[in-house]
């Protein structure tokens, strides 16, 4: 647990509010599990992956964290909602 709380820390300071809202305008790609594991060893290649995840990440990252705000007031009050959104 200690990793995600130092990303947040760094993220703290920069204007994280704003990229969220800018990250979470995007979909998602789907992927299937097919897709998923053929990626890893079809394209096993360092610069795909990197590639595909420099994209993804922020987007799927984004949506997650509009999706917790959106909780009701019951479930976001609760202490593991509210560790994971601040």
């Amino acid at each position: 647990m200690k990793f995600p709380r130092f990303i947040m820390k760094i993220a703290a300071v920069a204007d994280v509010p704003k990229h969220i809202d800018h990250f979470s305008k995007f979909s998602p790609s789907p992927l299937s599990m097919k897709q998923f594991l053929d990626f890893g060893s079809v394209n096993a290649c360092e610069k795909t992956s990197f590639r595909f995840l420099r994209q993804e990440l922020p987007v799927r990252l984004a949506n997650i964290m509009k999706e917790i705000r959106l909780l009701p007031p019951c479930l976001f009050s609760t202490p593991s909602a509210q560790l994971v959104y601040s």
